[in-house]
C-alpha cells in the first residue's frame, strides 16, 4: 500500500520535522484531455536517507510506460524534504518511445535532511499518448 506523506505545518527545523502519513489505495489515475492522459504516483521501493542539498538515485516501484507514450514530470512537490527530477531505468530499450519501457529508479534531490521510507509517495508523472506524424 502506498503512503502519502504530508508535512505538518509549523514544526520544522527548531522542533524537528514531523509528518502525517496517510495510506492510499491507488497510484494511477486517468483523465480525459484530448486523447487520454494518465497521472501516476511514484512510490519509493527502498528506505533512503538524505543530507541537505544531496541528490542521488532511489529505487521506485516499477512503472510501465506504454509504447508511443511521453512522460512529463509533475512539478508540484509531493514529498516534504525534496523533489524527484527524473525517472528512468538502467535497462533502456533500443527505441526511444516506440517500445514499452519500465521506470524503476528516480533521481531525488533533498532540500532539507531527512529520510524516505519504502512505500511512500515521492513524486508523480503524467503519461501522454502520442502518435507519429
Amino acid at each position: 500500500m502506498a503512503i502519502l506523506v504530508q508535512e505538518r505545518a509549523g514544526k520544522l527545523l527548531d522542533e524537528g520535522i514531523f509528518y502525517e502519513k496517510q495510506e492510499i489505495k491507488r497510484t494511477d489515475f486517468e483523465y480525459q484531455i484530448g486523447d487520454k492522459l494518465k497521472f501516476v504516483l511514484i512510490v519509493a521501493d527502498e528506505d533512503m536517507e538524505f543530507k541537505v542539498n544531496e541528490t542521488k538515485p532511489i529505487s521506485i516501484k516499477k512503472i510501465k510506460i506504454p509504447p508511443q507514450t511521453v512522460i512529463v514530470s509533475s512539478m508540484y512537490g509531493i514529498y516534504p524534504i525534496g523533489h524527484l527530477s527524473a525517472i528512468g531505468s538502467y535497462n533502456v530499450p533500443s527505441g526511444i518511445i516506440d517500445k514499452e519501457r519500465i521506470a524503476d529508479f528516480g533521481m531525488f534531490h533533498a532540500a532539507i535532511a531527512g529520510k524516505i521510507s519504502k512505500d511512500e509517495v515521492v513524486g508523480a508523472t503524467i503519461m501522454l499518448p502520442v502518435r507519429e506524424i
